[in-house]
């Protein structure tokens, strides 16, 4: 099985964020020609991780950049998840 790898140097616009999501990974639970779309991106912004399922035992974050006022851009932050 080969090992997932987030992006987690890049800075992305939503719709970026969105068109890596879609030529990375696959929804969950979906046929394979289903992608994400601007509102799934949303909501994973809104609250703040992608789903668990991108990367098993890690929590990908989305943080919002400060460095350009005026523009809206995320990063992804890996996470890896303590077991309880």
């Amino acid at each position: 099985m080969n090992e997932i790898v987030v992006d987690v140097t890049s800075k992305f616009t939503l719709t970026a964020l969105t068109d890596y999501l879609n030529q990375n990974f696959k929804k969950n639970g979906y046929k394979q020609d289903d992608s994400f779309s601007v509102s799934d991106v949303q909501g994973y912004i809104k609250r703040g991780c992608l789903p668990s399922y991108i990367k098993k035992g890690y929590q990908i974050q989305i943080v919002k950049c400060l460095a350009i006022p005026g523009a809206k851009l995320y990063k992804l932050k890996e996470v890896k998840v303590r077991k309880k």
